[in-house]
């Protein structure tokens, strides 16, 4: 019995449009298997433990649930948290795995929503074969990181959702299109890019006649999930350590934003400032003539560089077929994807490349509809036994797909290490190296002393100081996030001048606003590296 619709046995040939909803056992035992092979490639390329910048803020923030940085990522934090219990490795590592299970599933659930949208199993498998093996996607799920989370599982369960809704009863219909919104709305605390999916749910909803009803239950279930969210930002925000966004972020810098420390005392402006990306509006829509042009550029580089060149031949060649065969469902994957575009190419961000994994999801449908176009095209050639015609076109594919990714993917999963992947990324023993510099400068720093440190190192320097080393009487603040006008803000200096005469002030780079500021320092050795310190009492 199927969990959505009984199986076709229409050709593939036909690609009847009832063959959209067609999932059986079959498909779920293969999204399964797609799924695990792809997290057990993950898993033996993971990164080993504690990583830079965003990866090490969620590996602390998940392991005491509080708040990372705008836009606070509330359930991926509570997410990540499970896995921080569980009894592997050590905390670093298991919020890394996360990554790779969550990119597991993922692959299955494309699967699945591939085999509805093309009515191909074989298109299905090798349009999602080529996202596991992307580099970028790849890259994501070997580091505690939300995108495996957000732009791709979010994304994929609620397209999958959304598509599986077309063909049932009403109740089914109405329970579906609820769990959508519902895991919708709780995707903004994942990411807020899954807002993004909003414009094509619309309009799936209003193309299709059965579907105009389930409004209510959609909405509704798409107010539980942010209410939800929302309530786990609260819990989330009452945690107000050191390591709490605010104090490490935010509040010192505040002027940056045009606020006052003071005007973030309250958890509704907090909530405001994070929900609204206050960090980031600085980068958004800013000069869309322009940015526009150059980040197309850059998502057509690295399309080109993640993919083998037929792929994107192959959506194209899906749409075609899709809009031929069901304008709405064509449409449907469209606007999704000229949302996306809309905003990512609009959006002025050093690794923007990891905001087009949303797009690739949808690609995947498409190219997975483009296998199944070129197979029932070959299927009718002649008196040619269609099975086989149909398995060489496969065989072709997957050759054209796949080879150009596989050699490099194989050597490092031979190697047990992708030097071809993420951000933040150093060879495995260049990180043991740096984690040990860490350890050494938490060992000398002295009692209740304050670090102004650069992001790469923020938060894995409360990592080794609060859940390795027991030095929870230090605290470590980042003296240049990012802003407009960027540098050391106005309500940073003052909070240093401040805080100088009563704890030890020191900075991990020299920054040439102190002496502007009236702020004077000294090298000293702390550990294995030289830090500059505040001089007492200031001038």
């Amino acid at each position: 019995m199927s969990t959505f619709a009984p199986a076709s046995t229409t050709p593939t040939r036909q690609l009847a449009h009832q063959n959209l909803g067609a999932l059986n056992k079959y498909d779920f035992f293969l999204a399964a298997g797609l799924g695990m092979v792809g997290f057990l490639a993950y898993l033996t390329t993971l990164a080993p433990g504690l990583l830079p910048g965003d990866s090490g803020e969620f590996q602390v923030l998940g392991y005491f649930y509080s708040t990372a940085h705008t836009t606070g990522y509330a359930i991926y934090l509570l997410l990540a948290k499970v896995f921080s219990l569980l009894p592997v490795e050590d905390i670093a590592y298991r919020i890394n795995l996360f990554s790779a299970v969550m990119a597991g599933v993922t692959l299955g659930l494309l699967f699945l929503a591939g085999r509805l949208v093309s009515g191909s199993r074989m298109g299905a498998a090798l349009a999602s074969a080529s996202l596991a093996l992307s580099a970028t996607f790849w890259s994501q799920a070997i580091i505690a990181e939300v995108y495996t989370t957000a732009s791709a599982f979010f994304t994929a369960i609620v397209l999958l959702l959304l598509l599986a809704a077309q063909a049932t009863s009403a109740a089914a219909r109405g329970r579906r299109l609820f769990l959508a919104g519902l895991l919708g709305g709780l995707g903004m605390g994942v990411h807020g890019s899954i807002v993004l999916l909003a414009p094509a749910a619309a309009f799936w909803l209003l193309a299709h006649a059965s579907l105009r009803r389930a409004w209510l239950p959609a909405s509704g279930g798409a107010a539980i999930g942010l209410a939800l969210m929302t309530g786990a930002f609260f819990v989330m925000d009452n945690n107000r350590a050191a390591y709490n966004s605010f104090n490490a972020i935010y509040i010192p810098a505040a002027s940056a934003w045009n606020s006052e420390p003071q005007s973030l005392d309250n958890p509704a402006a907090r909530f405001q400032f994070m929900i609204t990306a206050r960090q980031w509006r600085m980068a958004m829509f800013r000069d869309p003539g322009a940015v526009m042009v150059v980040n197309a550029q850059k998502y057509g580089d690295t399309l080109q560089a993640d993919f083998a060149w037929i792929f994107p031949a192959l959506a194209l060649l899906g749409t075609l077929s899709l809009w031929r065969r069901d304008w709405r469902l064509a449409a449907f994957l469209l606007v999704a994807l000229l949302s996306h575009h809309v905003y990512t190419f609009n959006y002025e961000i050093g690794d923007l490349y990891v905001f087009f994994i949303s797009a690739y999801v949808l690609m995947v449908l498409l190219a997975a509809a483009g296998i199944a176009q070129l197979s029932a095209w070959a299927a009718g050639w002649g008196q040619l036994n269609s099975r086989l015609v149909q398995i060489g076109v496969g065989l072709v594919c997957l050759v054209l797909l796949l080879a150009p990714t596989a050699a490099e993917r194989l050597a490092a999963l031979r190697a047990g290490e992708a030097h071809f992947s993420f951000y933040w990324h150093k060879p495995e023993n260049e990180l043991a190296s740096w984690r040990s510099a860490l350890r050494s400068t938490v060992r000398d720093l002295e009692p209740n002393a304050i670090l102004m440190a650069d992001w790469y190192d923020l938060y894995p320097y409360y990592y080794v100081a609060y859940i390795e080393m027991d030095r929870s009487d230090l605290r470590f603040i980042e003296a240049r996030p990012a802003a407009d006008p960027p540098g050391l803000s106005a309500s940073a200096v003052q909070f240093i001048q401040l805080t100088c005469q009563t704890r030890p002030v020191y900075f991990g780079m020299a920054m040439e606003e102190l002496p502007y500021a009236g702020i004077e320092t000294i090298k000293k050795r702390v550990g294995s590296v030289t830090l500059f310190k505040v001089i007492q009492p200031l001038p």
